[in-house]
């Protein structure tokens, strides 16, 4: 009787696991969230690039944040928005939102935006809703601008940079 009892107990788990984790999709759902540490940084079939234009001071000068799709195929996210976080208070600002993406999404912040509210949240959607409406499929968090991040003097030089850096993460 015990045998027969365990092997229909091994029976039950055997083919319950499979149906569990098949009735429930949203349990098994991941949660994409990831720390982007450096200033080119690649996952899930984007890369980012962070670089400064530098100014006389931190009010002229500017932070250029360049998210490129990597995939040969269009990229699965569809909008994506920023949000900026002061790290001690929590409090929250949308730098923007709903922002469609495209295969280049190129961001210029002026860099004392930084000062009081250095952490920023890059959340990206798959779908077409608004943003504010539903959670995002994944996050990519910055503590602040990475300490990696190159500075140039003029514009053509950045932007020559973020070309090259994409070529050197292509290979």
């Amino acid at each position: 009787m015990k045998k027969r009892f365990c092997v229909v107990l091994i029976a039950a788990i055997f083919f319950w696991g499979p149906v569990a984790k098949t009735a429930l999709p949203e349990e098994n759902k991941k949660d994409l969230a990831y720390h982007g540490a450096d200033a080119i940084f690649q996952v899930e079939g984007i890369a980012i690039f962070w670089a400064i234009l530098k100014g006389d001071d931190d009010e002229h000068s500017l932070v250029f944040i360049n998210i490129v799709s990597t995939g040969k195929t269009p990229s699965a996210f569809r909008k994506f928005s920023l949000q900026a976080m002061d790290p001690f208070s929590k409090e929250k600002k949308w730098v923007f939102t709903d922002k469609v993406f495209e295969k280049n999404n190129l961001i210029k912040l002026n860099r004392a935006s930084f000062r009081n509210m250095m952490e920023r949240r890059f959340f990206f959607y798959m779908k077409n809703e608004p943003a504010l409406d539903s959670s995002p499929d994944m996050t990519v968090y910055y503590m602040s601008i990475p300490d990696t991040a190159p500075e140039f003097l003029d514009e053509s030089s950045l932007l020559s940079y973020f070309k090259g850096a994409m070529v050197r993460l292509a290979k």
